[in-house]
């Protein structure tokens, strides 16, 4: 079979992940009217994600005994988060939609790198520490298609 076929296949079978629909926004997995939300979806979103991480990652990077510089919200397209080689987290604003055991996953698989710059064993032995159920929420990510938002 065609490589073109095999991979339109492949994408039909991964679950479509759509933050806003039909009058409604996900918000930690949940689905919630838009009419409830503030005006300013965009920096609503960013802000309640930011409230939300920020203690997780204070948490995690405590129990490694590792400290970051900085915590920022935005736009990414390829990617959930990154750990900048100045121990700079950056968290994509899109997270704020998915459940929040995903999100738990990538704070953790994020704060690890505050370690471990590449993903070789020692970097998976502790996400596996700090999130036992990683895989699952890897396979999660990994079934999806993103929906593109605005």
């Amino acid at each position: 079979m065609e490589k073109a076929v095999l991979l339109e296949k492949k994408i039909a079978k991964k679950i479509l992940w759509e933050p806003i629909r039909d009058g409604q926004v996900c918000v930690f997995g949940d689905y919630i009217d838009r009419a409830d939300l503030a005006k300013d979806l965009d920096s609503y979103l960013a802000a309640l994600l930011r409230d939300y991480i920020t203690p997780m990652c204070d948490l995690y990077a405590a129990r490694i005994g590792k400290s970051y510089r900085s915590i920022a919200i935005k736009k990414l397209r390829a990617k959930w988060g990154s750990c900048s080689s100045r121990q700079e987290l950056v968290f994509n604003r899109d997270l704020v939609h998915l459940p929040l055991a995903v999100v738990k996953y990538v704070v953790v698989h994020e704060i690890a790198h505050l370690i471990h710059k590449h993903h070789q064993k020692s970097f998976w032995d502790l996400v596996a520490i700090l999130s036992p159920e990683y895989k699952k929420q890897e396979k999660f990510l990994k079934g999806m298609r993103m929906y593109e938002v605005g």
